[in-house]
């Protein structure tokens, strides 16, 4: 149905005589011949031309109706600038465009959103028991609601729900004031509320892919689950509960994301594969192996500017005190075995078999141990570097074996790279320093050399337990249960997963 959104004119300060009564008999008189002008500041004849009078209800009329509101400002501007009247009800009727954003509010699960946290009961039981309710309470309450659960969609499909870091849920609009009036606006203005919500979500490929994906199981179910999951409540040992879950913790993810665009090189830790991708196609792929649970490969983003052929291996402090020495006081050879030389603070190679290594331990180990280059290293022929806090890399292996498993959690926190010089060779192609060709020499050389590249790629280390290959949905293991505190923090309601709630 069509509505006219033009505002009305301010009203004039009529005093403290000027009772509520009075003022609606006022607007009745004075508008009769006007339309409703959303958006204007001129005065009209005809605000209430054709409604039932007693729709005529301002909704600052209470002004605790703007309090607790997920967009209390933005909600309050939104009706300051139509002068409070409301947007969604006409003669106490709820329009087609509110008929609509009900609509969006229960199906809401097919965008991986729950509808209890748009008002949805509060809204069944306002328009159930409307008769029960005074046309100043019920109007602007309907109203309201619908305004603000517009604004939290709009937010929730834009950013996610839960803040990144914290996992706290956003208790507050993360959108601008005046985008989200505007988006609104123009939603009422165009009869187009769904595509006004769509425009707010993430635009990478595999988020639409995943989403498409979980609109396909829930089409595919039973009606009895499919309406129970529509509802928003889980369904007890169900499978296909379980996948929308993880569905929907990773589409929260993916709201989260801001880096993964252009070429880049992408590693998802759960499913041990690395991509690099160029205009959203994968043009590169490798199997990984990452940290085990103990050494967590770290979500982070760096910069790729060079790599190193035939690099050493700086031993961690924490691996050498905790794994290397006590192998070493076992047994004497195990450093020379292992192509491990001794460095003292300054940098100076010491003759290992000259220390006594009883005398050292955690607290008062004064030396670096690094392993020679050469096939023997445990980075392999190939070090990839960029700067992050935790002092991970991707890099070759002399384990290539271990290649063969099919969960491969085992290494220290870096990841290692299957196809680790196709890597190297890819970062160079193109270049006019060194070339593909130029690699392979330097290779044969058997010398270490780093090599600039003359283009620097990103790299995004991520976190996804489901995930799109060759068009497959895939769920992959959630090997360090992170998935684990999504659930508590997105789940909160009793009904839709017991198990969360038992765990507040």
């Amino acid at each position: 149905m069509s509505m006219d959104y033009k505002k009305p004119n301010r009203l004039p300060f009529f005093g403290k005589g000027f009772t509520h009564g009075a003022y609606l008999i006022f607007i009745v008189s004075a508008s009769l011949t006007g339309c409703f002008h959303f958006g204007s500041n001129t005065p009209t004849a005809d605000v209430i031309s054709g409604r039932d009078p007693s729709q005529i209800v301002r909704l600052d009329s209470v002004p605790d109706n703007f309090n607790n509101l997920f967009a209390s400002a933005a909600t309050f501007s939104f009706y300051q600038s139509n002068d409070f009247a409301p947007v969604w009800l006409k003669n106490k009727r709820t329009t087609s465009l509110a008929d609509s954003m009900i609509h969006i509010i229960r199906s809401v699960r097919t965008y991986g959103l729950l509808p209890q946290d748009y008002h949805i009961e509060e809204l069944d039981d306002l328009i159930r028991n409307q008769s029960q309710y005074k046309d100043d309470f019920y109007i602007p309450k309907v109203d309201l609601l619908l305004t603000d659960a517009f604004f939290r969609i709009a937010n929730h499909l834009k950013f996610g729900r839960l803040y990144p870091d914290s996992l706290k849920r956003y208790t507050t609009s993360r959108l601008g004031d005046s985008l989200q009036i505007t988006l609104l606006k123009n939603a009422l203005l165009k009869n187009e509320i769904k595509r006004a919500l769509e425009s707010q979500e993430p635009k990478y490929d595999k988020y639409q892919q995943l989403q498409h994906f979980l609109r396909g199981i829930l089409r595919s179910t039973d009606s009895t689950e499919r309406a129970i999951l529509l509802s928003g409540h889980h369904v007890d040992t169900s499978v296909i509960s379980a996948n929308v879950i993880t569905l929907e913790i990773n589409l929260e993810r993916w709201r989260w994301e801001s880096q993964l665009r252009g070429r880049h090189i992408a590693v998802n830790i759960p499913s041990f594969l690395l991509d690099v991708v160029e205009e959203d196609s994968v043009v590169f792929k490798s199997k990984v192996i990452v940290g085990t649970h103990k050494h967590k490969t770290p979500v982070l983003d760096g910069l790729i500017r060079s790599f190193t052929i035939y690099p050493y291996w700086n031993v961690t402090r924490n691996i050498a005190v905790r794994e290397i020495l006590p192998q070493v006081k076992r047994d004497s050879l195990y450093l020379q075995k292992h192509q491990y030389e001794v460095l003292d603070i300054a940098g100076n190679i010491l003759a290992d078999s000259a220390i006594n290594w009883n005398l050292y331990g955690e607290n008062n180990f004064p030396f670096t141990i690094r392993q020679r280059e050469g096939i023997h290293n445990a980075l392999g022929l190939i070090k990839f570097t960029f700067n992050n806090p935790y002092a991970v890399y991707l890099h070759d292996t002399n384990a290539r074996l271990l290649f063969n498993r099919s969960k491969r959690s085992l290494s220290h926190g870096c990841v290692r790279v299957e196809n680790a010089l196709e890597l190297g060779r890819y970062l160079v192609k193109g270049g006019d320093i060194v070339t593909p060709d130029d690699l392979d020499q330097y290779l044969e050389l058997r010398k270490q050399l780093t090599v600039r590249i003359e283009n620097p790629i990103p790299v995004h280390l991520r976190y996804f337990t489901c995930d799109l290959e060759d068009g497959q949905v895939n769920f992959y293991d959630d090997i360090y249960n992170q998935d684990e505190p999504l659930k508590k923090a997105l789940y909160q309601h009793d009904e839709i997963f017991p198990e969360v709630a038992a765990m507040q």
